[in-house]
């Protein structure tokens, strides 16, 4: 079984890869391997910053559609596991997102602190299958409700250019030059202090928590 999630250490920053061909799909080994490496880097003391991005460039992770009931709730455990995960890491996340970020991929670039992405890049959710807790809460953080519930009931893709509207993109960036504008922007945000970026992680984590809870 080939592995769907690696990571390598560049200076203070963590890059992981998402390799689950062709498109990356969010399945139960995909969850559990970015699972795992989340716990890895967190026992690295030098990691200050988390990259998340795809080995195809045509897609960030896609959610699956053709499951029965119970293997959908079991994988959206596993998934609200990852997102909790990482809400909760100490150090600064960014999800690069090249190509598709749909469903459960969409769920997990939402989690991630900041999302940059390619000028061709499509979000959204599938109309007949709700997010999670955390989804939904982490949308209406950027989004607002009313656009949320729009969003969501609606099952709709947006573009790139409408997502960064929204504020749910932070910046856009020629496809050739997203990857390295990522990594980039991860090697600046390394060389703050490790108090503010914990301070500004935890301030984030304990409101969208309370928010699931209530």
């Amino acid at each position: 079984m080939s592995q769907t999630v690696t990571w390598e250490k560049q200076g203070r920053v963590a890059i992981i890869q998402l390799w689950n061909p062709p498109i990356n799909c969010v399945n139960g080994q995909f969850l559990e391997e970015l699972d795992h490496t989340l716990a890895n880097i967190e026992q690295s003391k030098e990691i200050r910053v988390l990259v998340i991005v795809s080995a195809n460039p045509k897609v960030f992770a896609v959610g699956r559609q053709d499951q029965n009931e119970a293997d959908r709730d079991l994988e959206k455990q596993q998934l609200s596991k990852v997102m909790k995960r990482l809400l909760h890491q100490p150090r600064p996340t960014i999800a690069v997102i090249s190509g598709s970020a749909i469903g459960a991929g969409f769920e997990l670039a939402l989690a991630c602190d900041l999302r940059i992405s390619s000028e061709l890049s499509k979000f959204g959710f599938y109309s007949n299958i709700s997010p999670t807790d955390i989804g939904t809460v982490t949308l209406i953080e950027l989004a607002g409700h009313s656009k949320a519930k729009e969003f969501i009931w609606l099952g709709q893709i947006l573009s790139a250019q409408a997502a960064r509207e929204m504020d749910i993109v932070n910046r856009i960036f020629p496809d050739s030059h997203l990857v390295n504008e990522g990594i980039e922007m991860a090697h600046v945000i390394a060389h703050q202090s490790e108090k503010s970026l914990s301070l500004w992680k935890s301030y984030r984590n304990q409101a969208i928590m309370n928010q699931v809870v209530n």
